[in-house]
C-alpha cells in the first residue's frame, strides 16, 4: 500500500420503540481501494456507540497485514472518533473495552509503519452509511394524482342552486 487509502465505518441501532435504550445493532465498513472492499455485520443487541465501535474495529481488522502507508479512517460518530483520538474521555465500562481494542489495533498498525488518521465527517459524506441504509425506492402510491389545488379552494366544484 503506497498511496493513502480512505476508509469509512458506520453503525446502526434499530430500536423496538423510542423508549428503548438499545436495540438490534449492525455495522458497516468500506475501503476505497481498487477494487473497493466493504462489509456488513450484525452485532446483536446494544447501543449506537457499540455499533459504531463495531464498525471501526471491523474496519481496522481489514488493515492487518497490509504494507505500510497512510490510512484515513472516516466516521460520522463524533463520540467514537474523539474517544479514539484522546480528545474526549469516558468512564463507561461498556465503551472502555471497545476503546482499548480500537487503540490497540491502531497502535499495532502504527508499529508496522502505517499512519492512521481519524477523521470526523458528516453523515452525508459517510459512504458506509449507504450500506446500512440503502436508498428507498419512490413511493408511487403516496404521490398526489392530478393537478395541485390551491390552498383555501374546494376540491370539487359543487353546484348549489340559489334561493329565489
Amino acid at each position: 500500500m503506497t498511496n493513502a487509502l480512505t476508509s469509512f465505518f458506520d453503525g446502526s441501532c434499530r430500536k423496538a420503540s423510542p423508549r428503548d435504550s438499545g436495540g438490534a445493532i449492525s455495522a458497516a465498513w468500506l475501503i476505497e481501494s481498487d477494487p473497493p472492499r466493504s462489509g456488513l455485520i450484525e452485532l446483536g443487541q446494544g447501543s449506537i456507540h457499540i455499533a459504531e465501535f463495531g464498525g471501526l474495529l471491523a474496519l481496522l481488522e481489514q488493515f492487518r497485514g497490509v504494507q505500510p502507508g497512510k490510512i484515513y479512517v472516516c466516521g460520522d460518530d463524533a463520540t467514537v472518533i474523539y474517544l479514539v483520538t484522546r480528545e474526549w474521555q469516558t468512564v463507561q465500562p461498556h465503551l472502555l473495552e471497545l476503546l482499548r481494542r480500537a487503540r490497540g489495533l491502531i497502535a499495532e498498525l502504527e508499529w508496522w509503519g502505517t499512519e492512521v488518521n481519524m477523521v470526523h465527517i458528516g453523515r452525508k459524506e459517510n459512504k458506509a452509511h449507504a450500506l446500512l441504509h440503502p436508498p428507498r425506492p419512490p413511493r408511487l402510491w403516496a404521490q398526489p394524482i392530478g393537478p395541485k389545488r390551491r390552498p383555501g379552494r374546494p376540491r370539487h366544484k359543487i353546484n348549489i342552486p340559489e334561493k329565489e
